[in-house]
């Protein structure tokens, strides 16, 4: 008999095709997308078949009606649980479209969930990845118990990378970023800085510099600052310009003011 494992399985940006969905009466922001993929060979080169999709989607929405709450997190540990320091969302809805799960996920005002909200909006993609534990047999996935999706920032299914929109916003300058609001808060921006040099490693494979020192050192901020529309052409000028944690931090900000 097969042992049972923990599957953990990615969905990078292009598949995930992630939408933020941000609505004006609540403040509340959403995300959603393709959540999981049945019948195809994803990164780890295992396969779904539907109806385990299909059970794992029922079997998360039978949670929800019964009123628990279903946490994920940014990035995602080698277990199948729930660190509450990581939780960046609530899943609200998930279904089956075709071979596709899809859901959506509230995301949370926490430190985690600042963090997602403030990538999104410099710009940076993201992707899903879930959380569960089944058999795998010949690469044939059975018995899928699936846990929560999590946010990542290099997932394993081959389509799978958000865009960011904004939805019911009566003015554009209200949206307030978390780039903004750590400019003027010392603690949030020391964590906010250390998330985002873990974040720049996971990237990349480099350490950003710790030294503490502003942007007037950059060679025509503004004018590369525009030039930045994607995650990788932040990574880019970053490397580039040998740019600090503290620089990257003021170009997120910046990027954030500009929304």
């Amino acid at each position: 008999m097969p042992r049972e494992l923990v599957l953990i399985e990615n969905l990078n940006p292009m598949t995930a095709n992630l939408m933020v969905e941000e609505h004006a009466a609540t403040k509340d922001s959403y995300l959603s997308g393709i959540f999981m993929q049945a019948d195809i060979v994803n990164g780890n080169q295992r396969v779904y078949p539907l109806d385990e999709i299909t059970n794992a989607v029922d079997g998360v929405m039978k949670r929800i009606t019964e009123g628990q709450s279903v946490y994920g997190e940014l990035n995602h540990p080698d277990n199948l649980q729930i660190d509450l320091n990581n939780v960046s969302h609530i899943i609200t809805e998930m279904k089956m479209d075709g071979t596709n799960a899809v859901g959506k996920a509230k995301l949370l005002n926490t430190p985690k969930g600042q963090i997602v909200k403030a990538i999104l909006e410099a710009g940076g993609k993201l992707g899903v990845s879930s959380r569960g534990s089944g058999n795998v047999v010949e690469g044939k996935v059975s018995s899928f118990s699936l846990v929560t999706v999590d946010i990542v920032a290099t997932p394993s299914a081959p389509n799978a990378y958000p865009s960011h929109v904004m939805e019911a916003l009566t003015n554009e300058s209200k949206v307030m970023s978390l780039a903004d609001a750590v400019v003027h808060d010392d603690k949030a921006q020391k964590y906010f800085r250390k998330e985002l040099s873990k974040f720049f490693e996971e990237l990349t494979g480099q350490r950003l510099k710790p030294v503490v020192e502003d942007t007037k050192g950059v060679k025509n901020f503004e004018e590369l600052l525009a030039a930045c529309k994607t995650e990788a052409d932040f990574v880019k000028l970053a490397r580039n310009k040998d740019l600090s944690e503290k620089q990257l931090l003021d170009l997120l900000a910046a990027s954030g003011r500009k929304k």
